[in-house]
């Protein structure tokens, strides 16, 4: 069975989706205006390791026949925009070979592409999370 890394795990213990309704909700880990900005999640999110967020994929990926066409979309969506951003042949992307940790840590990353980066890999969290709702996995140790 495939594992999901504790940092994942962490994040999505802040996610409620409601099956019934198709819904989903972060109640939990907000800044005050209700925005990820600044917030618990923005931070957690921002220490996610590579092969975390390989990992991640790899779930997601194994259990792609047990997603519902909106969570496959969605999720293949958030892939595409994360790739096209890391596209080398893409003149105006991030061309970043180390940890998206230390590009997002560092204070002399490009402001705009670190604002784009943490995007995708929250719309890739986001999308992730509801994803998991129907996936077969275990939580690393």
């Amino acid at each position: 069975m495939d594992k999901l890394p504790q940092s994942i795990h962490k994040i999505t213990t802040y996610h409620d989706y409601k099956i019934g309704l198709k819904t989903s909700d972060w109640s939990l880990g907000l800044n005050s205006k209700g925005k990820i900005g600044g917030s618990i999640l923005d931070k957690l999110r921002n220490a996610v390791s590579n092969d975390d967020w390989m990992q991640l994929i790899t779930v997601v990926k194994n259990n792609e026949r047990h997603l519902p066409s909106k969570q496959y979309n969605e999720w293949n969506q958030s892939l595409l925009k994360l790739s096209n951003l890391l596209d080398i042949n893409n003149p105006k992307g991030l061309h970043y070979d180390g940890e998206f940790t230390d590009y997002i840590a560092n204070k002399n990353s490009n402001p705009k592409l670190k604002s784009q980066l943490q995007k995708c890999l929250w719309q890739m969290m986001a999308s992730g999370a509801e994803c998991l709702i129907f996936c077969n996995y275990e939580v690393e140790d």
